[in-house]
């Protein structure tokens, strides 16, 4: 793991956005990592831009949580992908929830594929904690062991079934970027 990733969620009100968020900071949190966590979200109820920022750190202290650039945003709607072009680092990589990027701007662009493993789950909106599984898949951060402690004790008030299905979203994120990575591998 690098020694500090610095992650932003964009997408829309009632995208899960702000869950997954708190779910990155949590785990991270239990992993003994250094996390912090700032949603930013607008009065509107649906469909207003949500944004969080969470910063995850091994070693150094965290002296200010707000982000400029990151090195890694994850995108759960198209029409925030113009922002994160503006908020992204050179080297930065950027997960797209469902849409391809065909000018990438000399960025990493990585499309997860959430409607389809959606209707494989049988659960529609589980895309935000596929995107999370993709996230981990992709930087190798977190053991499965605290994401499903974390889920555990967020999802305490919820259904019992809830934690399940948000487990096993969370692995099938994981294993759609693994997939992709290989198909993507050149010898």
């Amino acid at each position: 793991m690098k020694d500090c990733y610095k992650i932003i969620l964009l997408g829309l009100g009632g995208q899960g956005v702000l869950f997954a968020g708190k779910v990155l900071a949590h785990t991270a949190f239990l992993e003994g990592y250094k996390s912090t966590f700032i949603p930013t979200y607008g009065p509107e109820v649906q469909n207003g831009p949500v944004k969080a920022e969470v910063i995850i750190s091994r070693e150094a202290e965290i002296y200010n949580p707000f982000i400029e650039q990151a090195g890694i945003i994850l995108v759960f709607h198209k029409f925030r992908l113009a922002e994160s072009k503006n908020l992204i680092t050179p080297d930065g990589v950027i997960l797209g929830k469902d849409f391809q990027v065909e000018n990438q701007d000399n960025h990493k662009f990585l499309t997860v594929n959430t409607e389809a493993a959606e209707a494989n789950l049988n659960q529609p909106r589980s895309a935000n904690i596929i995107m999370l599984g993709a996230l981990a898949g992709f930087t190798g951060l977190f053991e499965d062991k605290s994401i499903g402690e974390t889920l555990k004790t967020l999802l305490s008030h919820r259904q019992f079934n809830q934690v399940s299905i948000n487990f096993k979203a969370y692995k099938l994120g994981k294993e759609i970027i693994k997939n992709q990575q290989q198909a993507n591998v050149r010898f």
